[in-house]
């Protein structure tokens, strides 16, 4: 689980299309238990998440985005506990990195004051 407390965001265009950065201070929580490590582990940290994002309509209710966001924590190592630090090297995780496509459908609706 991941949380954003703290974020700015900017389109840096907006039609046709829009493209987006944002920037987030995050808090980072998973259990990871897994042979690639050669063992399981709490990962606890915070960090800063970076995002960049293309939208584009389909249509007037359907929208596809896709980017890239990259989390970047203070350093844990795979065999240590929430206390110790670790160092940026492949004996630590601290960057998790996705590729996303999403598909966006709009409802219209209306509303009066």
């Amino acid at each position: 689980a991941t949380w954003s407390p703290l974020g700015i965001g900017l389109a840096l265009t907006s039609e046709p299309v829009r493209f987006s950065g944002k920037a987030s201070a995050i808090g980072t929580v998973m259990y990871i238990d897994s042979e690639a490590v050669g063992s399981s582990f709490l990962f606890l940290r915070p960090g800063v998440e970076i995002n960049f994002d293309l939208e584009i309509p389909i249509h007037d209710q359907f929208l596809v985005s896709f980017g890239w966001s990259s989390m970047v924590h203070v350093p844990q190592p795979y065999d240590g506990g929430i206390a110790e630090l670790g160092d940026f090297d492949g004996e630590s995780l601290w960057h998790i990195g996705q590729f996303y496509l999403q598909g966006h459908f709009r409802f219209p609706y209306s509303h009066s004051y």
